[in-house]
């Protein structure tokens, strides 16, 4: 149904490694607007563009969702979720919003079969074209948006070029099974003493172990490997910080995408990095061939680093700092997201700022 979006706009945000400590000051706060816009994710930045007044929720899944949160959730237009787990567990207290006209958007980065649950949200928003075309197929509706954590929260974070490490580093996940990246870890293992690593291997590393003994039992030496190489995992504002002290970044797509998609894409470019990434579809529809390099091997990428000159690395990273800022700048993607609501006729006018 076509309704005007008033002035509150709710995300929930899920994250892995919620800190204990926050408590439950830290997510009423949250609800009063009073988390800054370094703790969060772009969203709150690209929605301020829009003139509303944003409220963010950050939901740690192993806790219950207190009335009170589902209550302030009633009295906002929309509810933008990109945890899988959130949805699963909250089925039907989202799909009694969604009764009420309460917009509820998908975030997934990955992609999950949602078809059990697709009558409690309008619209899946992903950054692979791959993962469009699934959920097409499942006759749920899916659009391309790049959510990516906004760089411009973290300008201040961006370090001198000639201040910076010059010893490459990778920043990411290591999924096994489903959304898997085994190709990443063949990589990073032919990497590991060239670069330093900062892996999160998630939850779970005794069973994903007994799966890869059972299953690949070379990449389960691989990850034992890689899981002793690593460095502590970094996120949020520490997540920023590291890439924006470094000349390179690696970057690495999941097996099951064709085609180019993930965040990092923006966020090592939107830092002032040079990155290196895998050749997939589409990558030039994302950033033009001028602001990155491209690999289709480890091998690739030990020579590029073995050949590269200061001067040059440096002036593409900056053509792909100046294009991330100049193409997908909070307002951009804030307009972006309008017309897909517009499109879908879940909104009717929006008051852009």
């Amino acid at each position: 149904k076509s309704m005007l979006l008033k002035n509150k706009f709710t995300r929930v945000i899920h994250y892995e490694n919620v800190d204990s400590n926050l408590g439950f000051n830290k997510e009423l706060n949250c609800l009063n607007n009073k988390l800054s816009y370094g703790e969060g994710n772009s969203l709150e930045l690209e929605i301020s563009k829009l003139g509303l007044s944003s409220y963010t929720f950050i939901y740690n899944s192993n806790n219950n969702i207190d009335n009170q949160f589902w209550s302030s959730f009633k009295k906002n237009d929309i509810l933008f979720i990109d945890s899988k787990e959130f949805i699963l567990k909250h089925y039907g207290e989202i799909l009694k919003l969604k009764s009420h006209n309460i917009i509820v958007i998908i975030w997934d980065g990955t992609f999950y079969d949602y078809s059990k649950f697709k009558d409690s949200f309008n619209l899946v928003l992903t950054c692979s074209e791959s993962f469009k075309k699934k959920y097409q197929a499942l006759d749920i509706n899916c659009e391309i948006l790049y959510f990516s954590f906004s760089t411009d929260a973290y300008k201040e974070l961006i370090v001198n070029w000639n201040q910076r490490k010059s010893r490459p580093a990778f920043l990411g996940s290591i999924n096994i099974r489903n959304s898997s990246h085994f190709d990443r870890i063949d990589t990073l293992f032919k990497l590991r003493n060239e670069i330093d690593l900062y892996l999160n291997f998630g939850n779970y590393f005794i069973l994903r172990i007994f799966w890869l003994f059972i299953k690949k039992p070379t990449i389960m030496f691989k990850y034992l490997l890689l899981f002793l190489k690593s460095n502590k995992p970094k996120f949020g504002i520490d997540y920023f910080e590291e890439i924006g002290k470094r000349k390179i970044i690696i970057n690495n797509h999941l097996d099951q995408t064709e085609h180019a998609a993930n965040i990092r894409i923006l966020e090592i470019t939107g830092m002032h990095a040079l990155m290196i990434t895998d050749t997939k579809k589409g990558i030039f529809k994302i950033l033009p061939k001028n602001s990155m390099i491209l690999y289709n091997s480890p091998n690739e990428i030990l020579d590029y680093l073995n050949k590269l000159e200061d001067e040059e690395m440096y002036q593409i990273a900056k053509n792909g700092f100046k294009y991330v800022k100049d193409n997908y700048s909070p307002t951009n993607r804030a307009k972006k997201l309008t017309d897909i609501l517009m499109n879908y006729g879940l909104i009717n006018d929006l008051n852009l700022a």
